[in-house]
């Protein structure tokens, strides 16, 4: 017998799911909240460092009027290496029709942001709110089992 056809395995695993489904979707959320708070601690230290760079445009929004809700999207070189970089309605007006722009690039200079791209609040809040979400998640998952 097929074991897939088998109720008692669809049992084992809608069980399985319920008891712990909880606590891995929490550790997933809680996963999400830290990349958040990394990419922030990121652009807070090549802010701070203050390392300004020109930047090669490749490719720009050809229009920053008719770019959709995902925002357009440059095509950016420094330092030998082609960097995609979501432009966005709020930086698109940067990298339209020009040819060179200046930026913040951290000591190893692979990576590189807009000069005004890190807001101290908004990029700490979304991530510590993942966190707690993600914790209190799991923390009913566990009481739960």
């Amino acid at each position: 017998m097929n074991p897939r056809l088998n109720p008692d395995f669809y049992y084992s695993i809608i069980k399985f799911i319920a008891n712990y489904g909880l606590i891995f979707i929490g550790l997933f959320i809680l996963l999400f909240g830290l990349l958040a708070m990394n990419k922030a601690k990121t652009q807070k230290d090549i802010t701070s460092e203050g390392r300004k760079v020109m930047v090669e445009i490749l490719e720009s929004p050809p229009d920053c009027e008719r770019i959709g809700r995902r925002g357009g999207f440059a095509k950016l070189k420094f330092n030998g290496k082609v960097f995609n970089k979501k432009t966005g309605h709020k930086f698109c007006s940067l990298v339209e029709g020009k040819e060179k722009i200046t930026m913040l690039t951290n000591a190893e200079k692979s990576k590189i942001i807009f000069l005004n791209e890190y807001e101290k609040e908004h990029n700490w809040i979304a991530g510590i709110g993942l966190c707690i979400f993600g914790i209190v998640i799991t923390y009913k998952g566990w009481n739960q089992k």
